[in-house]
Order: C-alpha cells, then structure tokens, then sequence
C-alpha cells in the first residue's frame, strides 16, 4: 500500500501545529493536518491518467480554471528557480562596497538596524 502525501501537490498546503487547549487551559502540542484528498485526472498530453493528493481548495481551483495538473507546481515563498544561463552569469569587477536589503522595509523588521550596520560596513 502506497502511502498518500502529506501535503497538497497544487496549493502545497501541509500541517500547520499547535495547541490543543483543554478546558482548565492546559496546552498540549498537537498538528492540525491539511483536509487532504486523492482525485485523479485524465491528462490528454500524457494519454493517461494522474493521481494528485489535493486538497479541496486545490480540487476547486483545478476544476475551476482547467488547469492542466502535470503543469501545475508548487512555489514556495513566491521565489522561482533561477535558470540555468541566469545561474552562470559572470559578476562585474567590484570596485566599492555594496549594501543589500532583502525583505520589506516596515518598523517591526528594525530598518534602522540595517541602516546603523550599513553605515559601519561602509565606513
């Protein structure tokens, strides 16, 4: 017997965790596991038939908009592969020095922490 993904092949949905509260508010940890189901489809490019572990969301979204399933993957943190030619593209010659920031500049990521370090690396 095959056992079936732990996490959702479209939507990439997998178990969140957390607390179980009892009711004298004592906290036990415990996983809340995705609603997961396995629904097949016929993919006419490959002349047969596909078995994705989804769930429900994701069955929508796949009925919804006919997306081709052997086409669908998954990104995590909305960040895509470089491609291989992007991979190996050689770096300009550094004359000074470069500061980076990634990520979003708003007050709870402490932008002016950064700014205090730049201005030390920079110095």
């Amino acid at each position: 017997m095959k056992h079936m993904s732990n996490h959702c092949q479209v939507l990439g949905t997998r178990a969140g965790k957390g607390n179980t509260v009892s009711h004298s508010h004592r906290k036990t940890r415990r996983r809340f596991e995705p609603n997961l189901q396995r629904k097949r489809y016929f993919v006419p490019s490959l002349g047969r038939r596909v078995t994705l572990t989804l769930t429900p969301r994701g069955i929508k979204t796949i009925d919804k908009y006919g997306i081709d399933p052997s086409k669908v993957t998954t990104v995590h943190n909305a960040v895509v592969p470089l491609s291989d030619e992007l991979l190996h593209v050689e770096a300009p010659e550094m004359r000074d020095k470069i500061v980076t920031f990634l990520g979003r500049i708003t007050m709870q990521k402490g932008p002016e922490y950064f700014v205090e370090a730049a201005v030390k690396v920079l110095k």
